[in-house]
């Protein structure tokens, strides 16, 4: 929204200084997101970092006016639009075969989530927030 109301004020070939920053900012908190999700699943951890980048890339070109970083960041879009699509495509069939068909690259508590037996994973369940009676 904030990008939208920025576009709407500001002429159609500028950039704007505030809207980089915010950008830059909003990849930062990406990234930690991206990095949290690499613990157990890779594949949708690639859509966070792809999308860090992108907001990155955009950002640097709002800062910078450079039109070679503005391209990186169209490329850096369209991978970020392929990854998404197969994650997108590939946890829907999951969903509907009820099995992995395509690869999600899942590792740690993600791959015992889809691999591992009720009983491992339940064995956690009394420690975690919201299960205890008094937290």
């Amino acid at each position: 929204m904030v990008v939208g109301v920025d576009l709407l004020l500001s002429s159609p070939v500028s950039t704007s200084h505030a809207l980089g920053v915010l950008l830059i900012a909003a990849a930062a908190w990406i990234l930690l997101c991206a990095l949290g999700s690499a613990l157990g699943k890779l594949a949708p951890a690639a859509v966070l970092l792809l999308t860090a980048l992108r907001f990155l890339l955009t950002g640097l070109y709002e800062l910078t006016a450079n039109q070679g970083i503005e391209h990186a960041a169209a490329v850096v879009g369209l991978a970020l639009v392929a990854v998404a699509a197969y994650v997108a495509f590939a946890l829907e069939v999951e969903n509907l075969q009820r099995r992995t068909v395509l690869p999600l690259l899942r590792r740690g508590r993600g791959a015992e989530a889809m691999q591992g037996d009720l009983a491992a994973q339940a064995q956690r369940v009394e420690h975690e927030a919201g299960v205890r009676e008094q937290l």
